[in-house]
């Protein structure tokens, strides 16, 4: 609707005009904000460095809600938008935490949290979903740095399968198939049915 919405690692979202570039509306944060924005219905929705998920209105920039996961002490410095798809919004956090929220009113209905059982290095111990969840067909995919890919019933947040893969990058839905590069530098193709590989190169 003619508007450009940024975030910034200095504390800040604003919306800008997308023709002239003039600032509409700026809202402070408490903490950086390194979370591209995902603009849906209304609203604008973003994580801040400290896990917390807030939804602005695009108009005037006035909070709609919020949300606090767990805070990590540590964690990478890229992250993920949230995706959205009907009346539900599906925010990603560094802590391996996967919520779905009513747009309209930010009731959680599911969470899942994606971590790894096994911790072998301390870089390991990091359990960010640092690329964007994808929606398609009624099912979310996501995958974190902890080593789970896994196919969610968006509606019932019941994992319809998982695959034993890190990444940090967001995976690609094409069709019957999924790609994604993993955190060892390998592309694998994924059937999107049921999680097996196909191949990895």
């Amino acid at each position: 609707q003619g508007r450009l919405f940024v975030t910034s690692g200095f504390g800040f979202v604003a919306a800008l005009n997308a023709i002239t570039g003039e600032e509409q509306w700026r809202v402070e944060t408490q903490t950086p904000v390194r979370t591209p924005p995902t603009a849906y219905r209304g609203r604008v929705y973003f994580s801040t460095n400290t896990n917390e998920f807030i939804a602005l209105e695009q108009d005037t920039g006035e909070k709609a809600w919020t949300f606090q996961s767990f805070e990590e002490a540590a964690r990478f410095l890229s992250s993920s938008s949230p995706a959205a798809a009907g009346d539900l919004v599906v925010a990603p956090f560094s802590s391996g935490e996967l919520v779905a929220f009513l747009a309209d009113n930010g009731r959680a209905v599911w969470n899942e949290t994606l971590t790894r059982q096994a911790r072998l290095t301390a870089l390991s111990s990091l359990n960010d979903i640092a690329g964007s969840p994808v929606i398609d067909r009624g099912l979310v995919f996501v995958v974190s740095h902890g080593g789970r890919l896994a196919a969610i019933d968006i509606r019932s947040g019941d994992p319809v399968w998982e695959a034993p893969i890190a990444s940090l990058q967001m995976p690609w839905v094409a069709g019957d198939f999924i790609f994604l590069v993993s955190v060892e530098g390998e592309l694998a193709c994924i059937s999107r049915n049921d999680g097996a590989i196909i191949w990895v190169t």
